[in-house]
Order: structure tokens, then C-alpha cells, then sequence
């Protein structure tokens, strides 16, 4: 892929959050490791058995999953593990930033809050399914992908909106019918 501009000038704004008061929360959260746990597509949805398994390994370190994020009619009904602290729809967007940027790490498949993410500095293990990680990545000190761990299902199929030449095909659903890629991105990976 060709760029227009260097890669210095493509660089995620930080997000200023300086201000931003988050103790009506009363969490620590330096502790924490937010979670984006809402999906539009099934291709970018975290299979809930999975999800499980990483938020007990976090409780079981000590680490409290926060999951942040907007319910609105594009988003599928999930239900969100008990296992942490549920700000799902009670947080501002610059509310989920200053969260963002003072948590240990950011957990999730591709979405918008790994971008808002990309606003901070803080890391970032990302899922990604039919978008190739090389193009969704953020970009932040002048590099794509910086201080983001990508976790790919490693299928022929992989990346398949980036590959394949189908332009009236609408990849949020898998072309096959099988969300191999989704199922590809296990507990274990993100562990």
C-alpha cells in the first residue's frame, strides 16, 4: 500500500485527559485492564467462553476487568462477564480515555475503543479477523501498531476484506458462514 503522507504526520491526536475527574468510579484504576466487550459485527466478536477465560486469568492476578463501551441498536446484545466493574453505557468518551489511560493494558477485537486507545499510551493486545492488523492498527510514535500486540487467527481466509476483490460482499459477515477467524482468536492467544 502506498502513503501520501510520511507515517509521522498519520499519528493518533492524544487524547487530552488531563482534567478528566473519573473518582465517582471508585476504582483503581491502575489495576485494571479495560475490555471492549460490544461487537456490531459476528466477525469482530469475542466468543463469550473465551472472553471468560481471559477475565478469570485477570482476576486471578489481581487485575480488574473493565468493560467500557455504547450499546446503541447496531450492537448485539451480549452479556457482559460478572467478574468485573461494568461501565458499559456510564462513561463519556473522554471518561473511557482517562480510563484508557490509566490502565494496564487494553484487551479486545478490533473496535473503536482499541482506537480511542490508540490516543493514549498505554498497550494494547488487539484481535483481528477479516481487516488486516497492518491496516487497522493505530499508529502512535510514528509507527503502525506501536506498543500493540496483534493476536491473528492464521487462516487462509484471514484478513479477507484486505484480499479478496469483492466489492458488493459486506465482510462483517464471514463469506463462508463459519466465523473460523473469530473462533481462531482463543483465550489462550490473549493470555
Amino acid at each position: 500500500m502506498t502513503r501520501i503522507l510520511p507515517i509521522k504526520n498519520l499519528n493518533y491526536l492524544k487524547i487530552p485527559v488531563n482534567n478528566v475527574d473519573v473518582s465517582k468510579f471508585n476504582t483503581d484504576f491502575s489495576k485494571a485492564v479495560v475490555i471492549p466487550p460490544l461487537y456490531k459485527d459476528e466477525n469482530r466478536r469475542w466468543v463469550p467462553e473465551e472472553l471468560d477465560k481471559v477475565c478469570a486469568y485477570l482476576v486471578e492476578r489481581d487485575f480488574i476487568p473493565v468493560f467500557l463501551g455504547k450499546t446503541s441498536k447496531s450492537y448485539k446484545d451480549i452479556e457482559v462477564p460478572k467478574c468485573g466493574l461494568n461501565l458499559i453505557n456510564k462513561t463519556t468518551i473522554l471518561e473511557s480515555a482517562k480510563i484508557i489511560s490509566l490502565c494496564k493494558v487494553v484487551v479486545g477485537i478490533d473496535c473503536g475503543l482499541l482506537h480511542l486507545a490508540g490516543m493514549t499510551d498505554t498497550p494494547i493486545v488487539a484481535g483481528y479477523t477479516y481487516a488486516s492488523p497492518e491496516i487497522r492498527m493505530p499508529i502512535r510514535n510514528n509507527r503502525i501498531g506501536f506498543n500493540v500486540k496483534k493476536i491473528v487467527p492464521n487462516l487462509p481466509c484471514s484478513f479477507c476484506q484486505d484480499r479478496w476483490q469483492l466489492e458488493s460482499y459486506e465482510f462483517a459477515n464471514c463469506y463462508y458462514g463459519t466465523n473460523e477467524c473469530v473462533k481462531k482468536l482463543t483465550s489462550e492467544k490473549f493470555i
